[in-house]
C-alpha cells in the first residue's frame, strides 16, 4: 500500500509539472490527460482592445507619451502628432531665414551695382581712383536752402524760429551724408584760443548725434555768433588719394578763427561738400542779421527753474557784450552773489524750499534792476548781474540799491537758517579786453575771496 501511495504521488507531481511547463507537443498532451488538474487558462478571454487599454494606462502612470509612435511613419508626422506647436514655430522660423538672406542677398547686388557706377562715372578723374557721390546725396541740402530762400522772399527776412530749424536740417543733412554708402565717419569742431594758442574742441559729432561741448574757454556758439566765411579746404596730408581727414577753415568776421575737421575711415569725401557748406552759410548770416535787427537772440532760451539764464545762456550773453563793448567801447560791470551755505539749507528744509528761496532772491534782486539788465545763474550757488553801459560807479550804485533792497529780508521769525551769500562787483577791463573765458574767470576767483558786502536772505 505504501509503495503504491509513493508511486500515485509521483504521478502527480509529474503531471503538474509537465502542465506549468509544456513542452512541445507532448507537454500539451499531458496536459490534455490531466484534465481538472491543469492550470486555470487566465489570458484565453482577453482582446487586442483590452491590451491597448492596459497598455495606456501604464504609460500615463509611467509619464510617457499617451500616444505610442509607428516607426513606420515619417519622421516629420510623428514630430507633428507629438509637438504640433513646436514643428509650427520651426517652420515659421525656418521661412523667414529664407526670405532675410534672400533682401540682404538682394540689398548687397543692389548697392554693388550702384558702386560700379560710380567707378565707371569717376574713373580716370585724380588719377583713375576716387569715389564720387551719389547725384541724389545732395538733395537734403538743396530743399533746405530752396525752402528757405522761399520764406526769405514771402516775409522779408527769415524769423529766428525757422532759421534755427533751418540750420538744424542743414547739420542733420550734412551728418547723416557722412554716414550714407556704409561709411563711418566724425565731425569735431575747434576754435582757437588765442591766449594759449591752442585749438580747443567746442563740438563733436561720432555717428547722428552732434554734441556742443560747452566750456567757459571756448564756448560753441562763438562759431555761429558772426557771419562766416569758408576759406580753402586744406587736407591732411598731400596725397589726395589716401588722405583719411579734411579741415574745411572758418573766420569770423570779428577776428574769431574755427575749423570743422572731416574724418572718415573710407575712401574720400563727395566733390561737392564744399559747396554744401558754402550754401549752408547763408542761413548763419541771416539768422544773425535778425539778431542783430531785433535784438533777440533764439539761442537764449535756456533757463534753470529761477527763470534766470543758465552756463551756456550766460556765456552766450557775455559774448555777445563783448563784442559791442571792443567795437564800440561801451563799459559794463557784472555783481556776482555767491551762496555759501547751500547745501545746510536744502538738508534742513528740502530740495524745494531751497528752489522756493532762490526764485524770491531771484525776484527781489530782479525788481531793482532796469529791463536792460540781465539776471544769470551759470553755477547752482551763483548768481551774476550783467549791469549793462555801466562803469565801476554806475556798478557800485546798482550795487548798493541791490544791498539796500535785500536788507528787508535779512531776518525772519519761522526761519532759523537762511541764504547766506556774499557780493562783488567785476566791471570788465576795457584796457586789457580779456577773453570770455579769461573774464568768467576773473569773476569767479573774485566772488571765491574776501568780500565787504555780505547778508543773510530769508525767503519767509
Amino acid at each position: 500500500m505504501r509503495k503504491n501511495g509513493f508511486w500515485i504521488l509521483l504521478f502527480i507531481f509529474l503531471s503538474d509539472l509537465f502542465c506549468q511547463f509544456p513542452l512541445g507537443e507532448i507537454g500539451r498532451s499531458r496536459c490534455a490527460e490531466c484534465g481538472s488538474i491543469s492550470a486555470p487558462p487566465l489570458f484565453l478571454d482577453v482582446s487586442v482592445n483590452d491590451l491597448k487599454k492596459s497598455e495606456k494606462y501604464l504609460r500615463n502612470d509611467l509619464g510617457l507619451p499617451s500616444v505610442n509612435p509607428n516607426p513606420s511613419e515619417p519622421l516629420w508626422e510623428r514630430s507633428l502628432k507629438s509637438h504640433p506647436i513646436l514643428v509650427f514655430f520651426s517652420a515659421v522660423m525656418f521661412l523667414g531665414g529664407g526670405v532675410a538672406f534672400f533682401l540682404i542677398i538682394s540689398r548687397q547686388n543692389r548697392r554693388l551695382r550702384e558702386g560700379m557706377e560710380l567707378v565707371r562715372e569717376n574713373a580716370g578723374r585724380f588719377g583713375g581712383g576716387g569715389y564720387g557721390r551719389p547725384s541724389g546725396a545732395s538733395a537734403p541740402f538743396k530743399e533746405v536752402i530752396k525752402a528757405t530762400e522761399e520764406d526769405v522772399r514771402a516775409g522779408g527776412e527769415l524769423p529766428p524760429e525757422k532759421a534755427v530749424r533751418r540750420m538744424d536740417s542743414v547739420l542733420d543733412s550734412l551728418r547723416l551724408a557722412l554716414g550714407t554708402g556704409g561709411r563711418t565717419s566724425r565731425l569735431t569742431l575747434f576754435r582757437y584760443d588765442e591766449s594759449d594758442d591752442q585749438f580747443r574742441i567746442c563740438g563733436v559729432s561720432s555717428g547722428e548725434d552732434f554734441t556742443l561741448l560747452g566750456t567757459s574757454v571756448s564756448p560753441p556758439e562763438l562759431v555761429f555768433s558772426s557771419p562766416l566765411r569758408t576759406l580753402t579746404f586744406v587736407p591732411k596730408t598731400g596725397n589726395f588719394g589716401t588722405v583719411d581727414s579734411w579741415i574745411y577753415p572758418f573766420g569770423g568776421d570779428g577776428g574769431e578763427f574755427c575749423v570743422l575737421m572731416v574724418e572718415m575711415t573710407v575712401s574720400r569725401p563727395p566733390d561737392n561738400w564744399q559747396d554744401n557748406v558754402r550754401e549752408s552759410l547763408h542761413l548763419l548770416k541771416s539768422l544773425i542779421v535778425r539778431q542783430e535787427s531785433g535784438g533777440t537772440d533764439p539761442t537764449l532760451t535756456t533757463r534753470d527753474s529761477t527763470g534766470s539764464l543758465d552756463y551756456r545762456a550766460t556765456m552766450n550773453r557775455l559774448m555777445e557784450e563783448l563784442a559791442k563793448t571792443k567795437k564800440m567801447e561801451i563799459p559794463f560791470s557784472m555783481i556776482a552773489f555767491r551762496v555759501d551755505n547751500q547745501d545746510e539749507v536744502e538738508k534742513r528744509y528740502g530740495t524745494a524750499s531751497l528752489e522756493a528761496a532762490w526764485t524770491r532772491l531771484t525776484n527781489a534782486v530782479s525788481a531793482t534792476l532796469r529791463p536792460t539788465d540781465w539776471v544769470m545763474r551759470p553755477r547752482p550757488d551763483l548768481l551774476l548781474i550783467q549791469v549793462l553801459e555801466a562803469g565801476e560807479a554806475e556798478g557800485q550804485a546798482v550795487l548798493n540799491r541791490i544791498v539796500k533792497s535785500l536788507s528787508k529780508f535779512s531776518s525772519s521769525k519761522t526761519l532759523e537758517k537762511g541764504l547766506h551769500y556774499k557780493v562783488v562787483l567785476v566791471p570788465y577791463p576795457l584796457d586789457l579786453a580779456p577773453s570770455v573765458g579769461t573774464f568768467f574767470e576773473q569773476i569767479l576767483h573774485k566772488v571765491d575771496g574776501p568780500s565787504s558786502v555780505d547778508g543773510t536772505f530769508y525767503y519767509s
